[in-house]
């Protein structure tokens, strides 16, 4: 596989009833404009951020490639662009989220554990280790949900914005070459 532009369409939560779902967002190729350069402007595709996504020997041929290339921000008020690198964690795109339910079931389960019939201590433990798992809501992420480290794919992800997000960097107003991009990128990853 080779590395390859793309836009980064941003998530979005859906709900319908007493279903939610949360709509984590894609990624979509990149189309350049028609002097070859990728753009980021008020309307169109160029709202979108860009990611360049691929292992680091591909990416610097990519860059090689597209060394006559820009990114250019079009956007008079916002000028900058700024450039993130992380590691690249494909992820699942669309999760049920249902935080009201979730929390009650465990809270009813427990009670009925703790104060039910039989209660004995196998119910007991198992109705405590609901609550505190209830008791764990995020209101960050709006539910509660035990974590797994994600796994690594191998690859970068290389994010461009023209707005500064979390650990990413200034690296030019209005426009960059992408052979400069090269060049940066030589000295981080």
């Amino acid at each position: 596989m080779a590395a390859y532009m793309y836009r980064i369409k941003k998530g979005k939560v859906h709900a319908s009833g007493s279903a939610v779902i949360e709509d984590r967002g894609y990624l979509y190729r990149a189309a350049s404009a028609g002097d070859k350069n990728f753009l980021f402007s008020e309307r169109g595709a160029g709202v979108d951020e860009m990611a360049l996504v691929g292992t680091r020997q591909e990416i610097m041929i990519w860059l090689g490639q597209h060394y006559l290339h820009r990114i250019e921000n079009r956007i008079a008020d916002l000028p900058d662009i700024f450039l993130g690198v992380e590691p690249y964690v494909p992820g699942q795109r669309y999760k049920g989220l249902f935080p009201l339910h979730d929390t009650l079931k465990a809270i009813f389960d427990s009670s009925v554990g703790i104060f039910g019939p039989g209660n004995t201590s196998t119910d007991i433990i198992g109705g405590a280790n609901d609550l505190k798992a209830a008791l764990e809501f995020k209101p960050e992420i709006g539910h509660s949900e035990r974590r797994t480290p994600p796994k690594y794919s191998g690859e970068l992800y290389i994010k461009f914005s023209y707005l500064q997000g979390e650990k990413m960097e200034w690296i030019a107003s209005n426009q960059i070459s992408l052979k400069t991009v090269r060049e940066l990128l030589q000295k981080v990853i």
